[in-house]
């Protein structure tokens, strides 16, 4: 059934069980005290009950509290229905943001919401929302549904939505400050087993690090007779980096080597990139570097724990105010300002020389005779090909060396390869520093427009800013000039070749550098500051994010008009309203990011600038249909929304409905059930990020004898008469050439979502209340990349469409020429299906003298997390599986809380914390990739975690309150780095915002709350 047809059925329905009830009944009901409606998460229509008919999972305030959470995201992460993404524990290459990613599908695929309204993306690069700048002293709840609710607020709800619920009416000052470290106990044997052999220091007492600070302050008063309301709020938050090497079991890489019995062996690995180096020529040979300028057989690792980040450093300050206004009875002004200052770094190991200058010329004075006899002799020349034994010695050559040509003396001289692989330990660590500075203003206004007829009207304006800032990062470019080393001819020392061209041709020239300093590194010891003060650069980007919302929606109390189901006494109501949105991105790098000039950077970085429109209109409905009449109570809700998207170069539509039935058959029984239809539209990135060059390393269908057959290489465009005639580039250098990046043509990705559950209060059992719910979201053309290789290969292989469609062959049949290439831009392709259940129980019992206890449980069990990959292989289920290309997807998950609250002013909490175990991907048999190194990392145990709070109460203004978070200090499951164990987020040896990373969690608060 299409969206069109679901919503004709809904207006069908509403027709057929409503009808006119008598004025008279509808003008003179019953005198009874009526329960004040409210709006909760999933609806825009009032209700007098907080029942949903999509599973919604509450967190109170008091949560964040007890917690101890510097974060939002430190008790979100606990939901079992969120997949902890973004945080303080994702260092190298993080956005420096805070997100929340429900059911795993993504944070792009869940809607944060602030009293309803939208958060605006929290990065120009990263355009989703970023929960930073939510006033964690200011939350009274969060609302957290899992499901589409598309059809109510819009785009991106397809996982569901988080709604932050703000305190609106604060009265009085309360002022917050809280302390917290973690504290952890060094007693890893087995990873010191691996340390010791290579020497590498690690600490062996008990520490007491990473410092957390919040503060806050929030006032609140009403005026003018209570008819306004002024809330105003500040906060800071200061957060202490952790290094790597402060905890023994992250104080190097755990890597997998085969041993010689073709097992697995664990040992303390790295990258090659390391000091002083590792030099490759072109013949499979490595050395190192000797004080005496001697290449030795060998390598070496990097161990780059002392550098790289456990937690990032922070500093965030946050502002606002909320405020309020009844002119009349029937309407109400509104206005909400929030805005954040955050200050974050990253920091990894030093830059250096990784592989990218890749030849070295032969007369450079700085390598001594015997580094000259190895690196420039027959076969590895450039412009030579050799053919080497396994053995390594060169049997035979083809080409000849190429002549190159000394601009300054018209002298010819050779090159050879030579790969350097070289952390330049003397210039520092590479730091990112990430300031983001954010506003969000909203304003509007609400009320009764009529009998029966309420509305609501806001405007919402969000701008996020970005600066970012790298320190200690190396330039391609200068490298290459500072390596290209010849002899002065007036002094006869060593000097950049660049120098001589500025010198006696002048600086205009091409390739001239006036400040080039040589870069020693063939001996050790011998890089001067000079040289890493002229090679060092300051890399930068900038940009801003902002979003604009204009809505306005009428609710509809039908039962006011005598309108309603004949088999009910409440009455049917409707919702109809009208959204824009406008997204606007303009980000800019500076000249060494946006030319790739960048050491170890990875990509060049482009500028992007455009912004995308959304015009939608939307309804929804409720209808009782029975109430009291052989069941207690039977709902039905319905709702739709057509969205149309414009962008500079395309535009397109979408649908999304909502379909759900509410039962209460007898007092404390519910059953809920819905099925929604909902999207998520691509992104202003996404679809206008600019087009950049991509490759692949082959063509099956090129050369002389083709890999593929002439029946395959036609499906890629290869005609006949070009079989076995398609050319092949002449050099190494050159690739087979693709493009990536944004693409004006996508289309929104589209969702069903179910969910079928049962929410039981029975009465004989006061206090007592459990949901359980069987869910289902089945998302079809997810938004990715296929890989400019993957394309051409599965053309090949399966002559399908989706993937012969993007090769574009020039008339010569060519992937490498001028015309030729393969598109590698972003597609809707493949799909995820994703089902499980959800389970939550509360019970409340009274102790009489003693107080009360409570008890709460929530849990989560994932049936199936099946993703296709749109051909690309076999559909494959994560659930249970952690690793590429699955990351991680635990099939159970659930927090249980015991809280005692004493008569007087003392509570006791106790929480345990529970994460199944996982097994490696790869090794599933929907993957088979069974190797040694794999089975290194077969399989991560359940972790199980208890954490302790008290608190007590003083005099009715001061709260005292202390905890521990990780009770018995449980470290972390280690995941061996070099196995098919990525997926994220990753970091030292484990994934760091899944486990609890650094031990303990010691924290102490106090709170001061002044009456007006």
């Amino acid at each position: 059934m299409g969206a069109a047809a679901h919503w004709q059925a809904c207006l069908c329905l509403v027709a057929l069980t409503t009808g006119s009830r008598s004025f008279a009944a509808a003008a003179n009901p019953p005198e009874e005290e009526v329960a004040p409606a409210v709006v909760i998460t999933g609806t825009r229509i009032p209700r007098a009950d907080l029942t949903a008919v999509s599973p919604v999972t509450t967190i109170s305030g008091e949560e964040f509290r007890i917690e101890g959470a510097t974060n939002a995201e430190e008790v979100l992460n606990q939901l079992p229905q969120v997949n902890p993404s973004q945080g303080e524990f994702v260092s190298a290459g993080s956005p420096g943001i805070a997100t929340v990613d429900l059911r795993g599908l993504g944070s792009v695929r869940t809607l944060v919401l602030v009293n309803g309204h939208r958060l605006m993306p929290g990065d120009p690069r990263f355009p989703v929302a970023d929960i930073n700048g939510v006033p964690t002293s200011l939350i009274q709840r969060v609302e957290v549904l899992t499901g589409g609710a598309a059809a109510v607020y819009g785009s991106d709800a397809v996982a569901g939505v988080v709604n932050f619920i703000l305190d609106t009416r604060l009265s009085g000052l309360k002022f917050a400050g809280q302390v917290g470290a973690f504290q952890h106990d060094n007693r890893d044997r087995f990873v010191r087993g691996l340390l010791d052999p290579r020497g590498i220091p690690y600490p062996t007492e008990s520490v007491l690090d990473g410092r957390r600070v919040t503060l806050s302050a929030a006032f609140g008063r009403g005026f003018l007779d209570g008819r306004a309301h002024l809330t105003l709020y500040a906060g800071f938050r200061g957060i202490a980096a952790v290094r790597q090497n402060q905890r023994d079991y992250g104080s190097c890489p755990i890597t997998a080597r085969i041993g010689s019995d073709g097992s697995p062996v664990l040992e303390c690995g790295g990258p090659l990139v390391s000091y002083p180096g590792n030099y490759f020529d072109n013949l499979g040979n490595s050395y190192q570097v000797t004080p005496d300028r001697t290449f030795v057989p060998g390598l070496n690792r990097f161990n780059y724990a002392r550098w790289n980040l456990y937690q990032r450093p922070d500093k965030r300050f946050t502002a606002g105010g909320i405020a309020s206004f009844d002119p009349s009875s029937s309407l109400q002004l509104y206005a909400e300002a929030m805005a954040m200052k955050d200050r974050t770094s990253w920091q990894i190991g030093p830059s250096g020389d990784f592989r990218d200058t890749q030849t070295i010329n032969c007369d450079n004075p700085l390598l001594s005779d015997q580094q000259r006899e190895l690196i420039c002799r027959t076969g590895n020349f450039v412009g030579e090909t050799a053919d080497v034994d396994e053995n390594g010695t060169v049997t035979s050559v083809t080409g000849s060396p190429t002549p190159f040509v000394d601009p300054v003396t018209g002298a010819t001289y050779k090159r050879a390869w030579l790969l350097i692989s070289r952390r330049n330990i003397e210039g520092g660590s590479i730091r990112d520093d990430i300031e983001h500075k954010s506003i969000r203003l909203l304003v509007g206004a609400k009320g009764k427009f009529a009998r029966g007829v309420t509305y609501d009207a806001s405007y919402l304006f969000g701008r996020v800013s970005l600066d970012r800032r790298y320190h200690n990062n190396l330039s391609i470019s200068r490298l290459g000039k500072a390596l290209d080393i010849v002899s002065d001819p007036s002094t006869g020392q060593p000097v950049c070749r660049s120098v001589l061209i500025a010198r006696d041709l002048g600086t205009s020239e091409p390739g001239a550098d006036a400040n080039c300093v040589p870069w020693d590194v063939f001996a050790t010891g011998q890089v001067t500051p000079q040289s890493v003060a002229y090679l060092a650069i300051p890399p930068s980007m900038s940009g801003w994010f902002s979003d604009q919302v204009a809505n306005a929606n009428a609710t509809i109390g039908l039962d006011q008009w005598g309108i309603g189901s004949p088999w009910s006494d409440e009455g049917a109501a409707i919702n109809l309203g009208a959204e824009f949105r406008k997204d606007t991105v303009s980000f800019d790098p500076d000249e060494f990011a946006g030319t790739g000039d960048i050491a170890g950077f990875g990509e060049q970085v482009f500028p992007i600038r455009g912004s995308v429109r959304t015009r939608e209109i939307f309804g929804e409905a409720r209808i009782p249909l029975v109430t009291d009449r052989l069941v207690r109570r039977l709902a039905f809700e319905g709702g739709f929304r057509r969205s149309w998207y414009t962008n500079s170069r395309s535009s397109f539509s979408s649908d999304t409905y909502k379909l759900a039935l509410d039962l209460t058959a007898v007092g404390g029984l519910r059953l809920r059930a819905s099925q929604q239809g909902a999207n998520r539209a691509p992104n202003v990135l996404e679809l206008l990020a600019p087009v950049q060059s991509d490759s692949l390393s082959r063509d099956p269908c090129a050369g002389v004898v083709p890999l593929a057959s002439q029946a395959q290489c036609a499906l890629t465009g290869v005609s006949a008469a070009q079989y076995g005639h398609v050319s092949v580039p002449n050099s190494n250098l050159i690739e087979f050439k693709a493009v990536t990046g944004g693409n004006e043509d996508l289309r929104a990705e589209n969702a069903t979502t179910r969910s079928v559950g049962v929410v039981v209060e029975p009465r004989f059992l006061r206090g007592f209340n459990a949901t359980i719910d069987w869910w289902d979201i089945k998302l079809k053309g997810a938004i990715s990349k296929i890989g400019a290789q993957a394309i051409v290969d599965s053309c090949v292989a399966s002559g399908d469409p989706i993937f012969c469609n993007r090769i574009h062959r020039d008339a010569n049949g060519s992937l490498w020429l001028t015309e030729g290439y393969v598109d590698n831009r972003l597609a809707n392709l493949g799909s995820l299906r994703v089902r499980g259940i959800d389970g939550s129980a509360n019970y409340t019992m009274a102790l009489g003298r003693l107080g009360s206890v409570n008890f709460g449980f929530r849990g989560s069990y994932v049936l199936r997390w099946m993703v296709d990959n749109g051909g690309l292989s076999k559909p494959f289920d994560c659930a249970g599986l952690f690793g590429e290309p699955c990351g991680m997807q635990p099939r159970w998950k659930h927090s249980t809380r015991v809280t005692w609250n004493s008569p007087g002013s003392t509570s006791l909490s106790l929480q345990w914390r529970h994460l199944s175990g996982v097994k490696l991907a790869a090794l599933d048999p929907g993957f088979n990739q069974i190797d040694a190194i794999n089975l290194a990392n077969q399989r991560l145990r359940p972790h199980d975690y208890l954490d302790a709070t008290a608190a007590v109460r003083l005099q009715k203004r001061f709260e005292f309150r202390v905890g521990v978070n990780n009770l018995f200090d449980r470290q972390p499951p280690l995941v061996v780095s070099n196995t098919a164990a990525g997926g994220g987020p990753y970091n030292a040896n484990t994934y760091p915002e899944w486990y609890d990373p650094l031990g303990r969690y010691i924290f102490a608060s106090l709170a001061v709350e002044l009456e007006r």
